[in-house]
């Protein structure tokens, strides 16, 4: 991405700082050890927004929205399936939701790229169902325990 080490770092200090970042930011989005700080996290940094992407999924009308890593990591946090990702998400990362109509009843699939080598991304499992699909319902509720208001925010932010 632009940056130059010192001729003095070796390859193998750039892939111990790598894994460091990586260990760091994983344990932020998918602590299984501590689920409670987790997804008290999760609110912090994402909560807000899932309330525009739960209107934004039932319109059913397809919107580009970017982001950072600040907020492609938390999403997926909420929405990949642990296991799917690692770390911190790479330069031109994305997270699609898509919703799909199949036999009547509107599904949705994540399509994700989270680093640079894995070109149109990939469809991963979803936290609400553990499958590569699920029903809208499914996600929309599985997203509700995350979202939160302005108030509830500032709330969990000065405890």
């Amino acid at each position: 991405m632009g940056v130059s080490y010192p001729e003095s770092v070796t390859e193998a200090d750039k892939k111990s700082a790598r894994d460091v970042t990586d260990n760091i930011w994983h344990s932020y989005y998918y602590n299984q050890l501590n689920i409670e700080q987790k997804n008290k996290y999760l609110k912090m940094t994402i909560g807000m927004y899932l309330k525009d992407l739960k209107y934004n999924i039932l319109d059913g009308v397809n919107k580009i929205v970017s982001g950072h890593d600040m907020s492609i990591a938390p999403l997926a946090g909420v929405l990949v399936e642990n296991g799917e990702f690692y770390g911190q998400p790479g330069f031109a990362s994305f997270l699609n939701v898509e919703v799909w109509n199949i036999n009547g009843q509107n599904t949705i699939k994540i399509r994700f790229r989270a680093k640079e080598q894995e070109n149109e991304g990939k469809y991963v499992r979803i936290q609400a169902c553990g499958e590569m699909q699920c029903s809208v319902v499914e996600v929309i509720d599985w997203m509700e325990q995350f979202s939160i208001n302005f108030a509830q925010r500032t709330e969990l932010c000065t405890q």
